[in-house]
């Protein structure tokens, strides 16, 4: 079989283009060591945390037996240096006093702080506010019986020894704790306490619905305690936490910015997240369903830090997935679709086993970055610390990993089941122990590229070591100012890093209570503004990270600033100080008693934001649901990336009865519980109404592109509705794409024949006359080849006009676009200057394709028209003048850079088919790049599924199959029969320079996720249009994860460069699964835009001005108008008018007269003006 060329398009090979200038550091930039490793016989600290392995303590018996320990850095005798807890699992818990320069002793015994039981974590916090830090120790382990595992508190007696008060201050309750976080959560000035158990249960069944009391005892049941000042009072039921759950880690903090200290719960295994919402009346809600999209699977440790620098909290969760193509291979297991749909079905969650930054958009709603930030893949992780190690104003993340045993290696679950089979009666654990492998790992340090994201830098920055770690702390050690690191290791000595730094300033800042109010200052918010205007929220939280307690105070990372010009501490009372002009390199003490003025959270909130949009669809009546049916893509094609029967919907709009005003079309999805549906723009109060004419009702298939246009030369606007998705094997007549005339008042009937049997899973259909002839054509995209996918062969059509007939003329005027292989998005326009509508395709395993209008037939230009080779997943296309220099520019929708899926230059994604098995069907594989070789992306049972005989034939283990090529998995030759390569996911803008293109990657946070629908509008009335976007893909693998994390967002134009601005600070949020995008204007002046959903409801906004529903006028374009030349604030702006554009999108042709715009002229086809 020959090697697919594109069908013509361009020549395999494409060569790599460099894009962007990146900021900050690259991963192979040289960076400053930052870390020094301090020996035990320096510092004194011997302790080991070592778990004995036999046949009555073992894993099998405890599944959390190698969880590990944790520690507590504080100063217990007020002397200025901080102090170390060690917590212990066999052996007693150890408390070292700081003697000075990294010198420690050990005064467990005369302290009083030892312990008898299996100790996890452990806080230090002052609970009775005297102005000393005790102890508070939680117990868990794998002996039975209550008296085993009481927790224990630890007063501090100011003599450098404890008394252990537990049981008289009311919290010796018997559990498997793992984790207390302490925090004021109404405000009176002491510390309250979330306590954190673990099941006694480990097991997981989602076929069972998930309730918050199941399977929950006294040893599992979460736990919340008011501080009443000489005791603790268990209000955990009318707190609202009462539940189960497998807790490892609780990160409390102002979320939301109302001055009430929230609460999220890290949960292993399925049992779901919690995010608890203070209400402000000493209850909370559980709002994770409202306000997150997924979280990880396995939560394991967290953390919390403003890592964007916006004046918002954001949340690091860890969770086990490996950047090792061997180790993900060895221990990732399958997770099929439908067990997982019945987990949903049942009160479970959206969990993906990987690291999760879930970075706060400030309206309440969070979206996970961490592929786009680089840091979801840190292997099996415990203990995560955000802080600004090298002081470069930018938070950096350490993250500690390792396990003692890889009791998720699928090698030896398999050999544990048959062992078990085998052995019902005797089994002996020593056997199955001397089975479990075991590997140290290196902990990672991902280093905080300037706010473009983070590389792993650990080696260079001196964190070297192989190890199994688990909890670590931060606190500065040795008096320099410099937070150090000590991190805790299952087996061996805990590492004592110092901090080395001292490239750039820095400012700390302790928060002292007064008056036997909250001493320490925990949950005290810390606002910077430096002179740029930048602002950064800090909070001082000592629980964080896993099972491990850090310094009571906040450490600024300045850079070379040398002052701060506005720091601002908010109190958990609401009362707040402002300093100014605060010097660098010091350590600052604040005072609550200087606190005199109340902190307003809704200035706060609201400042530097301007709403354009409202929320409003509900006053239109507009409440159409998009709802899909289930499909089993993925048992029809097992190693799709991502399902094709969920691709719309489309939306169309125009005026369909003459009134004057323009209506819209929505397509269903099908067998959906509501059809397409074509509703009418004719209320005088602006409501929308369903049209009386529907005959698209009986459409038995997805709805995807459609477009209105005079087909018949009567005057009034006609119907094209292309369908598409994979519900029907290919060859299908379900496939038929359809045409309904119009009789002028809005009334539609199917016209048979019109059409030339065009038959096609098509994705959209865009017109213009581009003949030149005074009618209409249109181009339909072909979008896949259902049941063979990705060979290509998908079929598109160039359909000509002539007096109301189509003909297909494909083969004839563009003999190129017949497989042009998967088109997303399809779009007419002059790209060349020349008049006349070239058209412009994008889609799946594809450049950006050029065709240019010859005045017959279109030519494929591509290779000339500049450096547009690189080939991506690109759904959307949107014709732009962003500069307003009179030529079109095209914003262009990609994958984005957020998903388990990366495709760039260096490290590109490939698919490969052929008949690997020889059974004379086509199999698929896909494979990444990984230190310049390529590896399976689907697992050892995934590809089994697929091709069993030749999978497992080949390896009968999974530890044969980890870690091999795909050269050694297929062999070169076979994977060279067929193979497409995408090397770039990034959306971009391609900027016209008189014909010749060059890609410029779009905002960061714009490559959150797929981009789909797309339109452009002057927002703010500077001249220049804006980029309103929607995407998202709920539809992707599970293992891999939903594309979830991209909100509706604005690209404000600054005259040729882009800012982004999420639609949660203008108005315009939409987080669902968006694709199509319009905009619809109204009788009353007023401009709304109307987002799609696929399986959800559509959103729909309407323009703001100065606090109302704005007014701009619509010029309707004139028949067969083509292009606008728009002259805005003395520029001439090029619009491009032929319809079906963005993602399905079909937007009636005209030109909003905004702020600026002084003359409008409109062009035909032919470059005449009409």
């Amino acid at each position: 079989m020959n090697k697919v060329h594109w069908c013509g398009f361009l020549l395999l090979g494409f060569m790599a283009m460099s894009l962007m200038v990146s900021c900050g550091k690259s991963s192979d930039e040289n960076v400053d060591k930052l870390f020094e490793k301090m020996d035990s016989d320096v510092t004194g600290i011997d302790f080991v945390n070592t778990v004995p392995e036999n046949d009555t303590l073992n894993q099998f018996i405890y599944h959390y037996l190698y969880n590990g320990n944790g520690v507590a850095i504080g100063d217990i005798n007020n002397d200025g240096l901080n102090d170390l807890y060690f917590t212990g699992n066999e052996q007693s818990s150890r408390l070292y006093l700081n003697k000075g320069d990294f010198k420690f002793e050990d005064i467990t015994e005369k302290s009083g702080t030892g312990t008898k039981q299996w100790i996890s974590g452990v806080t230090m916090v002052d609970v009775n506010n005297d102005g000393w830090l005790d102890i508070y120790a939680c117990s868990s382990g794998p002996l039975k019986g209550k008296d085993s595992k009481r927790n224990r508190l630890f007063l501090n007696q100011k003599n450098e020894t404890f008394k252990e008060v537990s049981a008289e201050w009311g919290v010796d309750n018997p559990g498997n704790a793992t984790c207390a976080t302490f925090f004021d959560y109404d405000n009176d000035g002491d510390l309250d306490f979330y306590l954190g158990n673990h099941a006694d249960q480990f097991f997981s069944n989602i076929n069972t619905p998930f309730t918050r009391t199941l399977n929950m005892t006294e040893f599992s049941q979460q736990h919340f305690y008011r501080n009443d000042g000489n005791k603790f009072t268990d209000v955990s039921e009318k707190a609202g936490v009462v539940r189960m759950g497998y807790c490892l880690s609780a990160a409390a903090a102002d979320y939301n910015n109302d001055g009430l200290m929230d609460l999220y719960v890290c949960n292993d295994y399925h049992v779901p997240d919690c995010y608890y919402i203070n209400n402000g009346d000493g209850t909370f809600t559980d709002k994770f369903d409202e306000f997150f999209k997924h979280s990880s699977t396995n939560s394991m440790g967290s953390d919390v830090a403003d890592v964007n620098n916006d004046g918002w909290s954001d949340l690091i969760t860890v969770d086990m997935l490996s950047e090792s193509p061997r180790r993900y291979m060895s221990l990732m297991g399958p997770k099929d679709y439908d067990y997982t749909m019945v987990g949903i079905k049942n009160g479970y969650k959206h969990q993906y086993m990987k690291n999760n930054l879930q970075m706060n958009l400030g309206n309440g709603h969070f979206s996970d970055l961490s592929y786009l930030y680089g840091v979801a893949k840190s292997d099996w992780s415990w203990s995560p610390l955000l802080s600004d190690f090298n002081d470069d104003g930018f938070v950096d993340l350490f993250i500690s990993n390792g396990y003692y045993r890889d009791v998720t290696n699928l090698d030896f679950i398999l050999y544990q089941s048959r062992y078990e089979q085998q052995q019902k009666q005797g089994l002996n654990h020593e056997q199955l122990l001397k089975k479990l492998p075991y590997e140290k790992i290196q902990n990672f340090f991902f280093l905080n590229n300037a706010g473009q994201g983070f590389s792993n830098r650990a080696s260079d920055v001196g964190l070297e070591d192989l190890s199994s770690s688990t909890g670590s702390a931060i606190g500065d050690l040795d008096g320099d100012g410099r937070f150090d690191l000590v991190v805790c290791n299952q087996g061996e000595k805990p590492f004592i890093y110092k901090n080395v730094n001292t490239s750039n300033n820095y400012l700390n800042v302790q928060c002292r209570g007064e008056k036997n109010q909250n001493h320490f200052g925990v949950g005290c918010q810390l606002i910077v503004e430096d002179s740029a205007g930048k602002i950064r929220k800090f909070e001082i939280q000592p629980s964080k990270g896993y099972q491990s307690s850090s310094e009571h105070m906040v450490h600024i990372g300045m850079g070379a600033q040398t002052e701060l010009q506005k720091l601002t501490v908010v109190w958990p009372n609401g009362s707040s100080q402002v300093l100014t002009d605060v010097k660098a390199n010091q350590t600052l003490t604040v005072k609550s008693e200087d606190a005199n003025t109340k902190f307003n959270w809704v200035n706060y909130n609201n400042q530097g934001k301007a709403r354009y949009f409202d929320d409003n669809a509900s006053k239109w009546d507009f409440n159409f649901v998009h709802s899909e049916q289930e499909n089993p893509d993925f048992k029809r094609e097992p190693l799709l990336p991502h399902r094709y029967t969920t691709l719309g919907p489309g939306m169309a709009s125009a005026d369909v009865n003459g009134d004057g005003t323009i209506d819209i079309f929505i397509g269903a999805a099908r067998e959906s519980s509501g059809s397409s549906l074509l509703l009418q723009n004719n209320s005088p109060d602006g409501k929308l109404s369903p049209s009386k004419s529907q005959p698209w009702k009986t459409l038995d298939v997805d709805v995807m592109g459609a477009v209105f246009f005079d087909a018949d030369g009567d005057n009034d606007q006609d119907l094209y509705v292309a369908v598409g998705g994979s519900e029907f094997s290919w060859p299908s007549n379900k496939y038929e794409h359809k045409l309904y005339t119009n009789d002028g008042k809005g009334n539609f009937t199917e016209s048979k024949g019109a059409l030339p049997g065009v038959v096609s899973s098509a994705s959209s259909v865009t017109s213009s006359d581009f003949d030149g002839d005074g009618d209409l054509d249109l181009f339909v995209a072909g979008r896949i080849m259902p049941g063979n996918w990705p060979a290509l062969g998908v079929r598109s059509y160039l359909l000509q006009n002539n007096g109301g007939k189509f003909k297909d003329v494909t083969t004839a005027l563009a003999p190129d676009l017949e497989n042009a292989g998967m088109i997303c998005s399809a779009v007419f326009s002059d790209y060349n200057g020349d008049g006349k509508p070239d058209l412009i395709l994008a889609g799946e395993w594809m450049p950006l394709i050029f065709m240019e209008n010859t005045g017959g037939k279109f030519i494929n230009k591509t290779g000339d028209v500049g450096d547009m080779s690189l080939s991506g997943w690109m759904n959307s296309i949107l014709p732009v003048d962003i500069d307003n220099d009179g030529d079109m520019d095209y914003i262009v929708g990609n994958k984005g850079n957020n998903s388990f899926i990366q495709a760039k230059s260096s490290s590109p994604t490939k698919v490969y088919w052929a008949d690997f098995d020889g059974n004379g069907s086509q199999d698929v594989a896909m494979s990444y790049s990984y230190n310049g070789a390529d590896y399976p992306i689907f697992t050892m049972d995934e590809m089994g599924k697929a091709y069993p005989f030749f999978i497992n034939k080949k390896f009968t283990t999974y530890g044969d199959f980890a870690g091999k090529t795909m050269d050694e998995i297929f062999g070169a030759d076979v994977l060279k029969q067929n193979q497409l390569t995408v090397n770039y996911f990034s959306s971009f803008v391609a900027i016209n320079n008189g014909g010749k293109f060059s890609m410029v990657e779009l905002p960061m946070w714009a490559q959150a996720g797929p981009v789909f629908g797309m339109t452009a509008f002057d927002v703010d009335g500077n001249g220049f249009d804006d980029i309103i976007c929607t995407g998202n893909n709920y539809n992707t693998r599970v293992p891999h994860g939903r594309d979830d994390a991209i909100p509706s967002f604005i690209l404000m134009n600054n005259g040729g460069s882009f800012e982004y601005k999420s639609g949660a600070q203008l108005g315009i949020f939409n987080q669902g699964d968006g694709k199509s995008l319009i905009s619809l204007p109204t009788k009353g002046k007023a401009v709304r835009f109307v987002i799609a959903n696929n399986n959800g409801p559509a959103k729909g906004f309407e323009l703001q001005g100065s606090g109302k529903t704005a007014s701009v006028e619509f010029v309707k374009a004139p028949s067969l108008a083509s292009y606008a030349k728009v002259t805005v604030n003395g520029s001439i702006k090029m619009v491009n008018l032929n319809q079906g554009q963005g993602y399905l999108s079909s937007q009636a042709p005209g030109v909003y007269k905004t702020k600026g715009v002084t003359k409008i002229e409109f062009y035909n086809a032919n470059g005449k003006q009409i």
